[in-house]
């Protein structure tokens, strides 16, 4: 590429919120505080993105501040799977045979990379290493809660609509959010 660039210019304030996505690489990051937009965790699900949560705000930042720009928490968002039932052990059993299909057709068939194993790949095991929220009203605010601990405070969560239940159950799960 010759003169490359980002295409984010013209635009004024206000304007319409612009984000870029950030998953595990500096690319989103770094990109998204250099022009001083907001920033969208897409890893945050995928094993090890919880972890990374404070360092991809820390390079948010840090790009920033090189580029004489500011950045907000209150235009960061996290993306997370979520379903919610009136009890947990409906909403594991609402999502199970969607999670691991989900799990196939994406990680493998769309992406080309191996889903994980038999046992990783339950929702069970996906919602207790954090990367789903689901279980009912209460297990959502405590799941919230300890995404916003761990990453030091955010400006929204953005359900990651993924189709693991029906549409009846996923319509019931919004209403259990609202």
């Amino acid at each position: 590429l010759q003169d490359a660039r980002l295409q984010l210019a013209p635009y004024t304030k206000p304007h319409m919120e612009v984000a870029v996505a950030a998953q595990f690489s500096p690319a989103g990051p770094t990109t998204s505080g250099r022009f001083g937009v907001g920033m969208l965790s897409i890893g945050a699900s995928q094993p090890g993105g919880l972890i990374k949560l404070a360092s991809v705000w820390e390079m948010h930042e840090e790009a920033a501040r090189q580029a004489g720009t500011t950045v907000s928490r209150d235009n960061w968002k996290l993306v997370m799977p979520f379903h919610l039932s009136d009890t947990r052990e409906q909403a594991f059993e609402d999502v199970r045979e969607g999670v691991l299909q989900w799990n196939q057709e994406y990680f493998e068939g769309t992406l080309g990379r191996p889903s994980a194993g038999p046992e990783e790949a339950t929702i069970e095991a996906m919602t207790k290493r954090g990367g789903a929220i689901v279980g009912t009203p209460d297990d959502a605010i405590e799941a919230i809660e300890n995404l916003f601990e761990l990453s030091g405070g955010f400006g929204g969560l953005l359900g990651m609509a993924n189709d693991w239940a029906t549409w009846d159950k996923t319509k019931h799960s919004y209403e259990l959010w609202a």
